[in-house]
C-alpha cells in the first residue's frame, strides 16, 4: 500500500503533475491547440501514466470500476477500426489518447494529491485560462465587433487558431466556470477572496455575453441562472417537493412566454449573430415546423442531429455497434449514414450504437456519484446537481466531452469541491 506520508512520494507527485499541467496549458491555449503536434500531447499522457505507474507500483488506480469504462470505450474505438467500420486510422484513435487517460488523471489525482497539491493545479489551470480571456478580451477592444466580422474565409480561420473568439467551446468552459465560481463564492470564507471571485465570475460573464456571444451560451446561462437561484433558496426540508412545483411553475411559464421574451431580445440585442441564432429558434416556436427554419446555426445543429439519429435508426446493427467515426460533411447526402458531430449525447448512438450509449451512461453515473462522493456538505452537493443537470442539457446541444473541457470536469471542479469541503470542516 502507497505510503502518502512519506517525502518520496510527496516528490513523486510533484514530478506527475508536469504532464498534467503542459496539458493544461495546450488545450487551453488555442494556438498551441492548433500549432503543436498531436505527438505533443500523446507522449505528455504516456509520461504521466508511466511515471503513476512507476510512484504506485501497481495499476490498480487504472482498473477501477470508474476509470475502466473510459478504457472500455477507447478500445471500442480500435474495434470499430478492426472490423471496417471507422472511416479513420490507428493513428487517430491512437492520438486521441489524452482524451480517454484525463479522466483518469482525475480520480488519481483525487486520491493521491494532498490540499497543497490540489491548490497549486487550480491556480496554473486559472493562470493559463484567464490569461487566454485576457488576451482575446484585449483583442476585442482593440478591434470593435471582430467576432462579428468573422466568416469562413481561409484569413478567418487562420485568425480563429489564435483566439478563442470563433469557439463554442471555449464559450462552454466558460459556462462551466460560471457555475463553479458561483458554487465557490457561496462557500469561500473571507471578504477580500470573495471579492476577487466575483471579479472573476463578471469576467466570464462579460466575456460570453459581450465579446464572444453565443445562442447556446446565452440560453443555457439564464437556466443555469434559474438553477443557481432555486439551489440558494432551497429549504432544509421538503425538498423534493420544493423543486417538484418550480420545475411544473417555470416550465408552464416558459411555454407561455418564450416567443415574446425571445422577441424582445432580437429586437434589443447588439449582436447580429445571436439575434440570427435566436431567430432560427423563434421560427420554431412559433410555426412548430422544423423545415421551415432558416439557413442559421440552429437549424444546422437540428440537421446534424438528424443525420445521426437517421443513422441510428437506419438498421439494428447500426442501432447496436454503430457506424464508427464517419463524420457528416455540410452538403453531404443527408441520406448517407453520418455523424453529425454536433451533439455528445446523440452522436454516441450513431458512432457506437445502444452499446457506447451503455457506457456513456456509466460514465456519466461514476461522474455524478463521485463528485457527490467528494462532499458531505449540502452547501455545496446542491450546486453540484445544478451543475450536473445544465451539463446534461448541454451535452445534448454540444459536444462537451473534449479535451480541455474534460480537464476541467474530471480534474479542475472535482479538485474545487475537494478544497471547498476541507475548508467547511476545518481541516
Amino acid at each position: 500500500m502507497v505510503n502518502r506520508l512519506t517525502n518520496k512520494f510527496r516528490f513523486g507527485v510533484l514530478i506527475n503533475m508536469i504532464p498534467i499541467m503542459g496539458l493544461m496549458l495546450i488545450y487551453s491555449t488555442p494556438f498551441l491547440t492548433a500549432s503543436v503536434l498531436p505527438i505533443t500531447t500523446l507522449l505528455l499522457s504516456f509520461m504521466w501514466l508511466f511515471h503513476t505507474l512507476i510512484i504506485t507500483g501497481r495499476i490498480n488506480f487504472i482498473l477501477n470500476k470508474k476509470t475502466k469504462w473510459w478504457i472500455l470505450y477507447y478500445l471500442l474505438g480500435f474495434l470499430m477500426i478492426l472490423i471496417g467500420l471507422s472511416s479513420v486510422v490507428f493513428n487517430f484513435q491512437i492520438a486521441s489518447f489524452p482524451k480517454y487517460i484525463i479522466p483518469i488523471m482525475g480520480y488519481f489525482i483525487i486520491k493521491y494529491y494532498n490540499v497543497r497539491e490540489l491548490k497549486i493545479l487550480v491556480f496554473f489551470f486559472s493562470l493559463v485560462f484567464y490569461g487566454n480571456l485576457a488576451w482575446n478580451i484585449l483583442i476585442d477592444i482593440q478591434q470593435p465587433d471582430l467576432f462579428e466580422t468573422l466568416t469562413n474565409s481561409e484569413e478567418s480561420r487562420e485568425l480563429s487558431t489564435m483566439l478563442n473568439l470563433a469557439t463554442t467551446s471555449h464559450n462552454l468552459l466558460c459556462f462551466f466556470g460560471v457555475g463553479a465560481l458561483w458554487m465557490c463564492i457561496e462557500n469561500v470564507r473571507g471578504f477580500v477572496k470573495n471579492i476577487i471571485l466575483i471579479i472573476l465570475l463578471l469576467i466570464l460573464v462579460y466575456f460570453m455575453l459581450i465579446v464572444n456571444t453565443r445562442g447556446t451560451t446565452t440560453l443555457l446561462l439564464g437556466v443555469l441562472a434559474i438553477g443557481i437561484y432555486l439551489a440558494r433558496n432551497e429549504p432544509n426540508i421538503n425538498r423534493r417537493r420544493y423543486y417538484k412545483f418550480w420545475i411544473i411553475t417555470l416550465s408552464v411559464l416558459l411555454v407561455c412566454v418564450i416567443t415574446p421574451l425571445l422577441m424582445f431580445i432580437v429586437e434589443h440585442i447588439q449582436s447580429e449573430r445571436l439575434a440570427d441564432r435566436l431567430n432560427d429558434i423563434l421560427t420554431l416556436t412559433t410555426s412548430g415546423d422544423i423545415n421551415s427554419l432558416p439557413e442559421g446555426s440552429f437549424a444546422l445543429r437540428i440537421t446534424l442531429s438528424k443525420v445521426s439519429l437517421n443513422t441510428f435508426f437506419s438498421n439494428p446493427i447500426n442501432m447496436l455497434i454503430g457506424i464508427g467515426e464517419q463524420s457528416y460533411h455540410i452538403g453531404d447526402d443527408l441520406s448517407k449514414v453520418r455523424i453529425g458531430m454536433h451533439s455528445e449525447f446523440i452522436d454516441v448512438l450513431a458512432r457506437n450504437g445502444i452499446i457506447g450509449a451503455f457506457i456513456y451512461f456509466k460514465i456519466l453515473k461514476n461522474y455524478i456519484s463521485t463528485l457527490h462522493s467528494l462532499s458531505d456538505n449540502r452547501n455545496i452537493t446542491k450546486y453540484v446537481d445544478v451543475f450536473f443537470f445544465v451539463f446534461i442539457i448541454y451535452g445534448f446541444l454540444n459536444n462537451v466531452f473534449q479535451p480541455f473541457i474534460l480537464l476541467f470536469l474530471f480534474i479542475v471542479y472535482p479538485v474545487l469541491i475537494v478544497l471547498l469541503n476541507t475548508q467547511k470542516n476545518g481541516k
